[in-house]
């Protein structure tokens, strides 16, 4: 990736991260100069021949775009967060993940994903510590039960079609890359559930299950299917785990800042962090 194109990127973090942390707000001529320098970089590197038009250019910052606004309707990132990855998703025209995932700004995705998920895992431990009477409490009423039982079922329908899709992936039986869509599928479906109809999530059992029929018709087993249950049982364990520790945030609110990790996604893009990654399971096993 152009040197130049890093420059963009650390002209932006500086920008949005001070913005940020200081003002509490991502300012939207922040990002219009960025995008106007962006763009005129992309129009001066075509012209010089440096850099030659591709599907990838084009669709990258649009999927960046989109994966921003749904985010943002399904109320999990704010507006300016939404147009700040955007943004970023507009200053990696290099993908040096091409081999399994198809756009950049997937990379960006599931880099911001893990290093906010690592900050906030202490803290959501010490949280849960210094108010494990409230937790217990929580766990010790009885709807639990059926908040569990929507959990497993919101995580089974979404499995239904992200397996299939996975299959058309190199790395279609790698655990991490499953769990970051499977949990991204299942917040996405959770936050938009008061908004929307309940009777989504059937249509996406029934598509999950057309596709399988399609792509996998050999997981239609008894054997399989039993196992594929113990899966999303165990999925489910975890997801119901950081639910409760998304309601301890909620009960003591404390704002963290969206910009840094997005920032440092952006830097390990296009390095090997993600590959380091993907192969730590493989290792540990």
């Amino acid at each position: 990736m152009s040197i130049y194109f890093y420059g963009l990127i650390v002209l932006t973090g500086i920008l949005t991260i001070y913005t940020d942390i200081c003002q509490r707000k991502i300012k939207n001529a922040h990002l219009l100069f960025i995008g106007s320098l962006a763009l005129l970089l992309y129009f001066i590197l075509f012209l010089s021949g440096n850099l030659k038009m591709s599907i990838h250019l084009i669709l990258n910052p649009i999927a960046g775009l989109v994966i921003g606004f749904l985010f943002y309707l399904s109320g999990l990132w704010k507006p300016g967060d939404a147009k700040l990855f955007a943004t970023y998703s507009l200053l990696l025209p290099a993908n040096g993940y091409s081999a399994i995932l198809p756009l950049s700004c997937f990379t960006l995705f599931i880099n911001t994903f893990l290093l906010s998920f690592l900050f906030l895992l202490p803290l959501s431990i010490y949280g849960i510590i210094h108010n494990k009477t409230m937790v217990f409490k929580k766990a010790a009423i009885k709807k639990v039960i059926l908040f569990f039982g929507q959990i497993f079922f919101i995580t089974f329908c979404v499995s239904w079609v992200i397996q299939p899709i996975m299959a058309f992936l190199p790395l279609q039986n790698n655990i991490f890359l499953n769990f970051i869509l499977l949990f991204g599928g299942y917040l996405l479906i959770s936050k938009c559930l008061g908004r929307i109809s309940k009777f989504l999530i059937v249509f996406i059992m029934i598509a999950g299950l057309a596709l399988r029929y399609i792509v996998m018709p050999y997981s239609f087993s008894v054997d399989n299917f039993f196992s594929y249950l113990r899966y999303m049982l165990v999925y489910s364990i975890i997801f119901y785990i950081l639910t409760n520790i998304v309601y301890l945030k909620e009960q003591k609110p404390m704002r963290i800042s969206f910009s840094p990790f997005v920032f440092l996604g952006a830097l390990l893009t296009n390095t090997d962090f993600l590959w380091w990654v993907i192969k730590l399971p493989l290792a540990i096993k």
